[in-house]
């Protein structure tokens, strides 16, 4: 194992490609040169010599001077944002297009329709720079990563270009505070200058250990298939918009990922997927997409949003978001608890405040011991020990009510088994529709608030040494 520190002071050197005119053209002939999906296509006119031909290739990449009699193209390179990061140069039948910023690389293509035109298109020159780890002079030690390595990140210099480096695993991986806002490792979905970027966006690398104290406003890790143990304690505030600062892609089943602040999306984009077994927050804020396998799940502080699927969902305090996937088993120990989407199999409600929402999937079992509950979707089974609770929406099989005051806002429904005890039932605070109960169990001192006698009992009232009172709502 050896240490590798990131120094970030290559010299730089601008990409560049040469485009030789050759052969025989004729009026009508075509020259198309593509940079990711855009392309741009020349028509050549009557005068076809190479050196003619080369000329209306450069303005028509230039956007300058016009093109000479006859010629025609679809666009001009100035007016694609791809195109327009590179100048082109015409030397007799040669053009020479060179990026306009060091160490930015780009990539080009060509195609040409002609009987006996040619062109032929060589990369001369890779771009490389200070934000190339690919580039040994970025290192110390002016060798590349290798796997076993240890990589310390301890300078304020980005790293953009050279990002696919898969092949190798890292025992560990330190990114220092050094690595501080203005510091990017990755490039961000779309450009400043106004297209979706087509060159890597994350940085490919395998990693044991990862220990982060950045405060970048964009960090972007693909740990690939290699099981890591991240540490997130800090982090910055994104600067690639409408996704987190720090993104997270791994996809070995025993990931584990702590996170004790900063802005951290794991699986945060379309199409991204990762699996963590052991995720476990303390604060920040965590985006999950959809494309995320979260198995157990402990959240002591900080926000959390999950878009897909958990085993345990363990949640003490703050703010945490439910927008899809199926929820095993959720623990509620505090804080506030949303959810828009998806399923939760089993709530356990201890305190704090929980809003189960309209797109909600029924819950098969929700036991309550404290806290304040609201429900637009019920529970086949509730249990309520304590606290207030509120149904706003549909039937259940068994709800028992143990004390507290239990809303019912809901819409006509069925309760097969209700169980009420030294509770307050209220119809009265919500909906007019009606309630059929089976079984109605009562026990100690039961009021039911129920002034327009909207409840209907099939078993007439059996009580087990209680009492039951019906008054209007004050």
């Amino acid at each position: 194992m050896a240490d590798k520190n990131w120094t970030g002071n290559a010299n730089s050197f601008f990409e560049k490609y040469t485009l030789l005119i050759g052969g025989t053209w004729l009026a009508a002939d075509t020259i198309s040169l593509t940079i990711s999906n855009k392309t741009i296509t020349l028509t050549l006119g009557t005068t076809v010599t190479t050196a003619q031909v080369a000329t209306d290739v450069a303005a028509m990449w230039n956007g300058n001077p016009a093109l000479s009699s006859g010629y025609t193209s679809t666009s001009t390179g100035n007016l694609v944002p791809e195109m327009n990061e590179a100048t082109a140069i015409v030397s007799g039948s040669t053009v020479t297009f060179t990026g306009d910023t060091s160490g930015l690389p780009f990539t080009m293509s060509k195609a040409q329709s002609s009987a006996s035109g040619t062109t032929t298109l060589t990369n001369t020159v890779d771009a490389t720079g200070v934000n190339d780890l690919a580039n040994t002079g970025n290192f110390a030690e002016a060798a590349a990563l290798a796997s076993t390595n240890t990589f310390n990140l301890d300078r304020p210099v980005s790293i953009q270009h050279g990002l696919d480096q898969s092949a190798v695993t890292l025992t560990a991986w330190n990114v220092s505070e050094r690595f501080t806002a203005a510091s990017y490792a990755g490039l961000p979905a779309r450009r400043s200058t106004g297209y979706e970027e087509y060159r890597e966006t994350f940085l490919k690398i395998g990693c044991t250990t990862f220990n982060y104290y950045g405060s970048s406003g964009l960090f972007k890790w693909n740990a690939g298939s290699v099981q890591t143990a991240a540490t997130m304690y800090t982090g910055g505030s994104s600067v690639d918009v409408g996704r987190s600062a720090f993104q997270f892609v791994g996809t070995h089943a025993s990931n584990t990922v702590t996170i004790l602040g900063g802005d951290v999306g794991i699986a945060g984009n379309t199409g991204e997927v990762s699996t963590v077994l052991t995720l476990k927050q303390t604060g920040g804020n965590v985006f999950c997409g959809s494309g995320a396998t979260l198995t157990n799940v402990t959240k002591d502080a900080g926000s959390l949003t999950v878009n897909s699927s958990t085993t345990t969902l363990i949640t003490n305090d703050g703010e945490t978001r439910i927008k899809g996937g199926t929820h095993a088993s959720v623990t509620m120990g505090g804080g506030n608890l949303s959810a828009t989407g998806g399923t939760i199999t089993n709530l356990l409600m201890l305190r704090g405040t929980a809003v189960l929402g309209l797109n909600m999937g029924a819950s098969n079992s929700v036991v309550k011991t404290g806290g304040m509950l609201d429900m637009y979707t019920a529970p086949t089974t509730l249990v309520s020990n304590s606290g207030d609770t509120y149904i706003r929406n549909a039937g259940m099989t068994t709800c028992t009510i143990n004390s507290g005051i239990f809303y019912w806002g809901a819409s006509s429904a069925t309760i097969t088994t209700l169980n009420l005890q030294n509770c307050v039932f209220d119809l009265d605070s919500g909906s007019t529709a009606a309630v059929t109960v089976t079984t109605l169990n009562i026990t100690g001192n039961v009021v039911i608030r129920d002034s327009a006698k909207r409840l209907t009992v099939t078993n007439k009232y059996p009580f087990a040494n209680g009492r039951i009172t019906y008054t209007a709502l004050s």
